[in-house]
């Protein structure tokens, strides 16, 4: 009897971490939006993960969206730098073989004033 290699719940909450902190270590990123009534939210044990909602894909890893919010940039090139830090992240983190897709919403952008 063989079992499938699936990835751990745990898994899922570490990712969405990682994740959220990656993408906020981004300088163009200014913060994370929980969404209308807190859609955009992971549990975590406990903790709150708003801006990050990480679910299962059916090959058994993890999709994660990100909703953020954002300084005036080019946002094309903003998103891809925010997934090529998830997947550094993931991969630092042992958690690559766990990491499905990475959307990247941006729900806001904040005026410099001046």
């Amino acid at each position: 009897m063989s079992e499938l290699a699936t990835p751990r719940s745990s898994d899922r909450a570490a990712l969405a971490r990682i994740a959220l902190e990656a993408a906020l270590a981004v300088g163009d990123v200014v913060g994370a939006e929980a969404g209308p009534h807190g859609a955009w939210v992971t549990e975590a044990g406990g903790e709150r993960l708003p801006g990050v909602v990480a679910v299962a894909q059916a090959d058994g890893r993890y999709a994660l969206d990100l909703h953020l919010i954002v300084r005036p940039v080019p946002l094309h090139e903003l998103a891809e730098r925010i997934r090529e830090r998830v997947v550094r992240a993931s991969e630092r983190a042992g958690l690559e073989g766990a990491l499905g897709s990475i959307g990247v919403s941006i729900e806001d952008i904040e005026l410099l004033e001046g």
